[in-house]
């Protein structure tokens, strides 16, 4: 969701898996909107994310292509008309499932964090202001962790913005801690491990101490988990909230 025409309307932006593309609804007066759009992307786009990646104050979009191994960079041209500037390869067998915006070099510009599923990683691509993005990996302490989904926040409340990842296969969270520049990764893995494979993953300050806490979703149960944060980057046991069946999609600030 996003303004992407400059009306002060919020449009929307989806993701098509089956046809590779993403599609853009431009919000009418009414509170209506109007008839889909379709970008297309890599093959099978998993996510999507929006936020200025040339400094021209318009929205754009980046989408991970889980199937065709890279990420999608499509410039917003003019009154949300979307045009491919680029793809970035995320490594052969990557397999890219969620990803997340966020500044975390304190350069102003958004910068993208991936989970690469297949390899076992997480790219960070750093977005130099121009559309164009210096990317590092870092690899999971295990070999068979399989990320799974990522969020960022400040989760040790030192005023930078942390990354915390879900290992599907591991059942465990691990956090890269940020120093608010280009080599900002420090890892530290919580020793925290679910009942269940974690499957989604979202942020957010519910008790106003200035840490974030996490809140996970699951594959094969049917409630999810929040853990609140202690310390510096650890994490409490979960406390678990029953849901509908197979919690899908969730979202955080």
């Amino acid at each position: 969701v996003g303004d992407f025409n400059n009306d002060a309307r919020l449009d929307i932006v989806v993701v098509n898996a089956n046809s590779n593309n993403v599609g853009l609804l431009l919000a009418n007066d009414d509170g209506s909107f109007g008839a889909q759009v379709t970008y297309s992307t890599g093959v099978g786009p998993y996510s999507v994310a929006a936020g200025d990646f040339n400094d021209d104050s318009r929205l754009d979009i980046i989408v991970a292509n889980y199937y065709s191994y890279n990420i999608s960079v499509l410039l917003q041209y003019n009154r949300g008309a979307l045009a491919k500037n680029m793809t970035y390869a995320s490594g052969g067998g990557s397999s890219l499932r969620y990803i997340a915006l966020a500044d975390l070099n304190n350069d102003s510009h958004p910068d993208l964090v991936a989970a690469n599923y297949g390899t076992n990683d997480v790219s960070v691509l750093f977005d130099l202001g121009n559309a164009t993005f210096r990317s590092q990996t870092t690899p999971m302490p295990s070999s068979n962790s399989h990320p799974s989904s990522v969020a960022i926040a400040d989760y040790n409340g030192d005023q930078q913005l942390d990354i915390a990842v879900i290992n599907y296969v591991s059942t465990n969270v691990d956090l890269m801690i940020g120093n608010g520049n280009d080599t900002c990764i420090t890892q530290i893995n919580n020793g925290y491990h679910f009942v269940s494979s974690p499957f989604l993953l979202t942020a957010g300050d519910f008790d106003n101490d200035g840490r974030s806490e996490i809140v996970v979703g699951f594959d094969d149960n049917d409630n999810i988990d929040v853990l609140f944060s202690y310390n510096i980057g650890s994490f409490t046991i979960a406390r678990s909230y029953s849901t509908g069946s197979n919690p899908a999609s969730g979202g955080g600030s």
